[in-house]
């Protein structure tokens, strides 16, 4: 029987299938696709034919037969005339883009003039709209499977400014908790980091770019409280110090004692002691003027508890 009866519903043999093919193909010059505007044969026949792949790539089914197997490439070679050129075309762009990468260490931009980055730039966009839309290209399924897997291989490349700043963060933290310490500009692995947490300082200091959002100014100022030592100024620093003195003053009543057991204590102390020092010799922080009035300030406070 060329035909499998179940019900009252007929299901077509591999050749019948494979026949309808051929006839759609020489008919309409190009291969089915499951675009969402195509007709229900085309998408039928389209996922016949990405099945059919998967099969003769993995050996099995109708495609692990010899003969069936040779009809199926001798078919595939019969219509890389109709759309060898427009793959070819295809995929060299898609190369174009990739050597851009492997060369630039990013995805190509858009930029004022009219150059061959910019060409690559609106490619990239057009085809990720037709992917979004499964059009023109894109609604082939062999060209969406090869498209997903560059977005996927390049993946760092693609993120939103969002998705960029996050992954910095979470790299900057990771980094700063192995190392303790800051990514330094003069080694090269580190050297990209490096200028990404100088940036921020900056956009943090004059709440521009994406530090203008109140939500990214909290995660920087989390991270800045928890490594203080890395991320902060010496003058910022200097506040953040005597912030944790004046806490500790409010709780206890008391100054740090220098010659405490407990470390924070001991160093609170300890800082207080050289702060102290340097105001009478004005030197080091203390040259600066917002510094020594903060100081004094502080002075006149805690003389109130001696």
């Amino acid at each position: 029987m060329d035909k499998f009866i179940i019900g009252i519903q007929n299901i077509p043999t591999w050749n019948e299938t494979f026949e309808e093919l051929q006839k759609y193909v020489n008919e309409n010059s190009l291969m089915p696709t499951s675009c969402k505007d195509g007709t229900p044969q085309s998408k039928r026949l389209a996922k016949w034919v990405n099945n059919q792949r998967t099969n003769y790539s993995r050996n099995i089914k109708m495609l692990k037969h010899p003969e069936i197997r040779k009809r199926w490439e001798d078919f595939l070679k019969s219509i890389d005339h109709l759309i060898k050129n427009i793959d070819a075309e295809w995929i060299t762009r898609l190369n174009d883009v990739k050597a851009f990468i492997n060369q630039h260490h990013r995805s190509p931009r858009k930029l004022n003039n009219n150059d061959e980055e910019t060409k690559l730039y609106y490619w990239i966009q057009s085809q990720r709209t037709n992917l979004k839309n499964n059009t023109k290209m894109l609604s082939q399924d062999w060209v969406r499977d090869l498209f997903n897997k560059f977005l996927n291989d390049y993946k760092d490349h693609f993120f939103s400014f969002d998705e960029k700043w996050e992954k910095n963060f979470n790299d900057l933290d990771d980094f700063i908790r192995i190392n303790h310490k800051v990514p330094s500009i003069h080694k090269e692995d580190e050297k990209k980091l490096s200028i990404w947490q100088t940036t921020q300082k900056k956009n943090y200091k004059k709440q521009e770019q994406i530090m203008s959002k109140i939500e990214y100014r909290q995660k920087w100022e989390e991270l800045r409280e928890k490594y203080p030592n890395d991320l902060l100024s010496k003058e910022e620093l200097w506040f953040y110090h005597l912030r944790n003195i004046r806490q500790f003053v409010n709780t206890y009543g008391r100054k740090p004692s220098k010659h405490s057991l407990n470390n924070d204590e001991r160093f609170l102390g300890e800082w207080l002691g050289h702060s102290t020092q340097n105001y009478n010799q004005k030197k080091n922080n203390m040259t600066n003027e917002e510094i020594r009035t903060a100081y004094e300030e502080f002075s006149k406070e805690i003389a109130l508890i001696n």
